[in-house]
């Protein structure tokens, strides 16, 4: 892939750049130093002379070189220069770089002596009961079906925990109830302990003591990032919260993902004090235009040891072309981060997203890649429930394969099936369909292609296994009820399937079909009448009663996940739980999928 062009300026003044900015690691590492003792010597000098410097310096303000702290002030705070105050050998350098403003001076004050009886001390103030927990959402928890309670008596730390820990390889309907729990507005859990929360709280950006971060919407916006869904988890970051460094640093990440580089630099600029790291700030002074600045930065954070290794060999890559050329023959890294992905992708060795979490396939469907590479994308975020189906048929629609295999065939599939249903032709229906499913099946979308050409095959007069991929598609598409109240295949499988959706399947219906094990594990927890006598396990009957309504929901959904692998028994314990907490329908759609769908071992 060729570089990044807005990066090529920046690339092409390595060649003339400043003697300041070309000098090695150690002289500029010595250059800082002077630049730093330059300092120190005015700070020193002369009452008169210092006061005529920097007429509102507080006394003993610290120095900082450049990216020794990341939460730094512009021009228009303490550090500013006036017109009037003498130049300096860092005055050209970027905004960005300006030192920390002054701290309160915590010892001797010229301030008059209080007045006798009077104590002359700091009050503290300590927010009791608080865990920093918002009400943050994207719609309301009653528009899904969900109580406003959800999270009830559990803590935000457990139940953050317990959000990293859900797979993303589990059952459709399983990753859409996720999807709807991270994005809900629901009430905050109930506090911790006051003794957890006596530490005092870190100043906001007016120097107000404000609640900590909120443990519980970072692991919502890291647990919708680990399923692909990015937009939406960029939607949660923007939805209200109050910014804090970590959600400042996710939100920045998350902008590096779905290719907005040029805003998260420009929210940068405005935000000093909630700035990601130095390698962030480098790469997006580099993408301003600021070289030189860029260039001392990079070279004050090696020496100062505060570069990942990583992060500054490729760093070093984006900004001299020289240094490029070398490590072009070098192993392209491991990557961790988007924005070392997006420093390999400016420098034309974009690494392939295909090995990279999912999180990643956003950046290609930005239209820069090819045809294959996006439909790749489209189909892992598909299959994790972070993208439309309608997307994904887009794609496969966009153009005719040139090639065979793999996911060739299975954009051959699509057109030919299209073609056949635009026909009309039963007969060539059929053999599309069954076509069609099988590649459906290879690539574990076969929800996603119900839900696009389910409702289009009713009224087809299908035989023998087109009939039976029919009804299937139809059970696993919008409208379940009709499809098993309509006309179905013969068999004891249809019948039990259409039974999970209108009534309770029996256990000796489910004795009788071929996936026999499956089939019981899913009456066991199904048949009973009430939901109230389903054999929920004692451990989560236990947590419903005591209120941990919310993180029953999610150990239940980690055991469907077990349960869709193989372990039966968990499949039984998820679904009984499942109808004891009120979730019946979700109950139901995730034993169709798991009878379907046969996603065990």
């Amino acid at each position: 892939m060729a570089p990044d062009r807005r990066n090529a300026p920046l690339r092409r003044r390595a060649a003339g750049a400043p003697l300041v900015a070309s000098l090695g690691a150690p002289l500029g590492a010595a250059l800082v130093a002077a630049v730093v003792a330059a300092l120190v010597a005015t700070l020193a000098a002369p009452p008169a002379q210092a006061q005529r410097a920097a007429p509102q310096e507080a006394p003993g303000r610290p120095l900082e070189a450049p990216f020794a702290n990341p939460m730094t002030t512009g021009l228009d705070g303490p550090g500013a220069r006036r017109d009037d105050d003498p130049l300096s050998a860092i005055d050209w350098l970027s905004d960005s770089f300006t030192a920390l403003p002054a701290f309160p001076d915590r010892g001797g004050s010229d301030s008059p002596a209080a007045s006798d009886g009077i104590r002359d001390e700091r009050i503290e103030v300590h927010v009791l009961g608080a865990d920093g927990a918002e009400v943050v959402g994207l719609f309301p928890a009653e528009r899904v079906g969900l109580r406003r309670d959800f999270w009830g008596a559990t803590p935000a730390a457990e139940i953050a925990a317990r959000l990293r820990a859900l797979r993303t390889d589990t059952l459709p309907v399983a990753q859409t109830l996720i999807l709807r729990i991270l994005l809900a507005e629901f009430d905050p859990p109930l506090t911790a302990p006051v003794e957890a929360t006596m530490q005092p709280p870190a100043p906001d950006l007016e120097g107000r003591r404000a609640p900590g971060d909120d443990p519980l919407l970072l692991a919502r916006i890291d647990t919708l990032r680990s399923f692909g869904a990015v937009e939406q988890a960029m939607q949660l970051a923007e939805s209200g919260a109050r910014m804090t460094p970590p959600l400042w640093q996710r939100w920045f990440d998350l902008a590096l993902l779905l290719g907005d580089e040029e805003r998260a630099c420009a929210a940068l600029e405005g935000q000093p004090r909630l700035g990601p790291g130095d390698a962030a700030r480098i790469y997006c002074l580099a993408r301003q235009g600021d070289w030189a600045a860029a260039m001392l930065g990079l070279q004050t954070a090696r020496t100062l040891g505060g570069l990942d290794p990583v992060d500054a060999a490729l760093l070093a890559r984006f900004l001299d072309a020289e240094d490029a050329d070398r490590a072009g023959a070098d192993p392209v890294p491991q990557i961790e981060t988007p924005l070392q992905w997006r420093i390999l992708e400016a420098v034309g060795e974009p690494v392939y997203t295909n090995a990279l979490p999912v999180a990643f396939a956003h950046a290609d469907l930005r239209g820069t890649a090819g045809w294959r590479a996006q439909i790749e994308a489209a189909e892992r975020l598909t299959r994790t429930g972070a993208l439309e189906p309608n997307r994904l048929l887009g794609l496969y629609t966009g153009a005719r394969a040139a090639a065979s295999g793999g996911i060739w065939d299975r954009v051959r599939a699509v057109e030919v099936f299209e073609r056949a249903l635009e026909s009309g032709d039963a007969a060539a229906i059929g053999p599309a369909l069954e076509r069609l499913w099988q590649q459906a099946q290879a690539a574990e979308l076969e929800t996603a292609f119900a839900a696009l050409f389910g409702p289009r095959l009713a009224g087809a007069e299908l035989s023998g296994a087109a009939q039976q991929i029919a009804f299937d598609m139809a059970l696993l598409g919008p409208d379940p009820v009709a499809a098993a109240e309509g006309p179905r295949p013969e068999g004891a499988r249809a019948a039990f399937l259409a039974a999970i959706v209108t009534g309770h399947p029996a256990p000796d219906l489910a004795a009788q079909v071929q996936n026999r094990a499956t089939a019981e594990a899913i009456a066991a927890a199904l048949a009973p009448t009430n939901a109230a006598d389903a054999p929920v396990p004692d451990t989560m009957a236990a947590r419903i009663a005591q209120g941990h309504h919310g993180d029953t929901v999610l150990a239940a959904l980690e055991r469907l996940a077990d349960g869709a692998a193989g372990d039966l028994r968990a499949l039984t314990d998820a679904l009984a739980t499942l109808r004891a907490l009120g979730l019946e329908n979700v109950a139901r759609r995730a034993a169709l999928e798991a009878m379907i769908l046969q996603r065990t071992g």
